[in-house]
C-alpha cells in the first residue's frame, strides 16, 4: 500500500467509520415482562424474517408473561416493547399465547371468558375474541397455532365430557369452529401446528392419557397417524411445522430414551442427540420456514437447556452456539427454552425466541439473531483475499461511476466511499 493510501486509511481511522468486522448484526435481546407482578415471562412466537424483510425491527413476538392482572399474553416489537394484550372478560384474569402467524398480525392462545376459558384469536384492530368451543362437553377451547395470515387457527376444544374430550378443531371467520376428529373412538386429539395456508395440520392424540400418538391432517385424508420408530414407543408429539406442510417435527420418546422427530416425504428421521445432552430428554418445539433449523430444550432432571439442530452440526446448546460461534456476551445467562424460529431465504439470518434465566435468576423471555458472516466486501475479484487487484477493480469503478464503488450505501460516489473501501480493505478478509 503506498503512503497516500495509508494516509486516507489513518483518516478514515480517525473518523470512526464502521469497519467490515463490526458488520455482523448478531444480537441478543431480553426482553422485559409486565409490571405489576413477579418478573417472570417467556416468548412463544416470533413472525417471519422474511415478511420483515430481515429487519429485526420488522419483527413480532408473542409470548406470556405476569402483569399486575395475572398471567397475561402479550406482543412485542422492537419500538413498541412489551404490550398486554388482556383477557376475554372472565371472572378471573388470565390469557396465554401459543402461537403467531407469520405477518404478525394475529396472535392465538386461551384467555378466560364469562363461560370459562376459550380460545382467543387477537388482532389490534379488534382486540382479542373468542373463537368459541365445539358442541358437548364443558365450555373449553384453547388455540395452539394460526396460519401465515391469521385466518385459520387450529388447537383443541371439549366435545365429549372426560378427560379425553378434548378434540382438535379448526377455525376460520367464515366457518366458525369445526372438528377434525379422533384417532380412535373416545381417545382426544390435539393440534399443534398448521401450513401456511391453513390446509395442513399436525398434532398428537391419545386414547388413555398416557401413550401420545403424533398425527398428520389434511381435508382429503382426515387424521392419519404419522409413523413412529422401532422400539417400545411410550409417547410422542408433532409440535411444529413448516410453511408448506412438508417437513413437521416433534419428539417420541421410546425405551432407549426420548429424541427429536422428524417427518418428511421420505419418512421418518431421528435427529441425533449428541455428547452435549447426553441421556436427557428431548423436547423438540418448532422449526423454520425452510426446515434448515429446530428448536426446542432439552431436559436432564430439573435442569433445562435451549438447544438448535442444524443439518451441518446436528444439536448444540443454544447458548454455546450465541457464545462461540457468534461472540454473543450472554454473561449470567442460562437459556432454558428455545419456542419458536424463523430464517430469512435472502441473507440466512436467523431469528430465535424462548426464555432464560436471566443475571437475577428470573425467568425472561428473549430473542436471539444468528447473523451469518457476511461476505469479504472488499474481495471485488472473488478470490477469497483482498489484494491489490481489487483495489484496482474499486478504482476503476469508481472513475467509471460504478455504483459498484458506492461503499457507504448513499447512491453516490463520493469521498466517503474511499474511505470505507480503505477501512475494510486494511481488515482484509477472514
Amino acid at each position: 500500500m503506498n503512503v497516500s493510501i495509508r494516509n486516507v486509511l489513518v483518516a478514515s481511522l480517525a473518523l470512526g467509520l464502521p469497519s467490515a468486522a463490526a458488520m455482523s448484526q448478531s444480537s441478543f435481546t431480553p426482553l422485559g415482562d409486565l409490571p405489576g407482578r413477579a418478573f417472570v415471562s417467556s416468548a412463544s412466537g416470533v413472525s417471519s424474517f422474511d415478511l420483515a424483510g430481515g429487519d429485526v425491527a420488522n419483527l413480532v413476538v408473542s409470548g406470556n408473561a405476569e402483569s399486575g392482572r395475572g398471567r397475561e399474553a402479550f406482543r412485542w416489537t422492537l419500538a413498541e416493547g412489551m404490550l398486554g394484550l388482556g383477557d376475554l372478560g372472565g371472572a378471573f384474569f388470565f390469557s396465554s399465547a401459543a402461537g403467531i402467524s407469520a405477518d404478525g398480525t394475529t396472535i392465538v392462545g386461551a384467555a378466560s371468558g364469562p363461560d370459562g376459558i376459550l380460545a382467543h384469536r387477537w388482532r389490534e384492530a379488534t382486540g382479542m375474541i373468542s373463537l368459541g368451543d365445539l358442541a358437548g362437553g364443558s365450555i373449553q377451547s384453547e388455540a395452539g397455532a394460526t396460519n401465515a395470515d391469521g385466518d385459520v387457527v387450529v388447537g383443541a376444544s371439549r366435545s365429549i365430557s372426560g378427560p379425553l374430550g378434548d378434540e382438535a378443531f379448526a377455525w376460520t371467520p367464515g366457518t366458525g369452529m369445526t372438528g377434525l376428529g379422533r384417532l380412535a373412538p373416545g381417545a382426544s386429539t390435539q393440534a399443534t401446528a398448521v401450513s401456511a395456508d391453513g390446509s395442513v395440520a399436525a398434532g398428537y392424540g391419545s386414547a388413555d392419557g398416557e401413550v401420545r400418538q403424533p398425527f398428520r391432517w389434511t381435508a382429503s385424508s382426515g387424521l392419519e397417524p404419522l409413523p413412529l420408530p422401532l422400539g417400545d414407543v411410550v409417547s410422542g408429539e408433532a409440535q411444529g411445522m413448516t410453511p408448506d406442510g412438508a417437513t413437521i417435527v416433534g419428539w417420541v420418546r421410546t425405551d432407549a430414551g426420548q429424541s427429536a422427530i422428524r417427518w418428511t416425504d421420505a419418512g421418518l428421521e431421528v435427529l441425533q442427540t449428541g455428547s452435549a445432552f447426553g441421556e436427557s430428554r428431548i423436547f423438540t418445539r418448532a422449526v423454520s420456514e425452510d426446515g434448515s433449523i429446530i428448536v426446542g430444550w432439552a431436559q436432564d432432571g430439573a435442569e433445562l437447556r435451549a438447544f438448535i439442530w442444524t443439518q451441518a452440526d446436528g444439536m448444540r446448546p443454544l447458548q454455546e452456539v450465541l457464545e462461540a460461534d457468534f461472540g454473543l456476551d450472554l454473561s449470567g445467562w442460562t437459556l432454558t427454552l428455545a419456542l419458536d424460529a424463523t430464517v430469512h431465504a435472502d441473507t440466512g439470518r436467523v431469528a430465535i425466541v424462548g426464555a432464560g434465566l436471566n443475571p437475577d435468576g428470573q425467568t425472561e423471555a428473549y430473542i436471539a439473531v444468528l447473523d451469518p458472516a457476511p461476505p469479504c466486501a472488499v474481495d471485488l475479484d472473488g478470490d477469497g483475499d483482498a489484494t491489490v487487484f481489487d483495489f484496482l477493480i474499486f478504482l476503476n469503478r469508481f472513475q467509471d461511476g460504478n455504483l459498484g464503488a458506492d461503499f457507504d450505501g448513499d447512491g453516490v460516489l463520493t469521498i466517503f466511499d474511499f474511505l470505507r473501501y480503505f477501512d475494510a480493505f486494511d481488515i482484509g478478509c477472514p
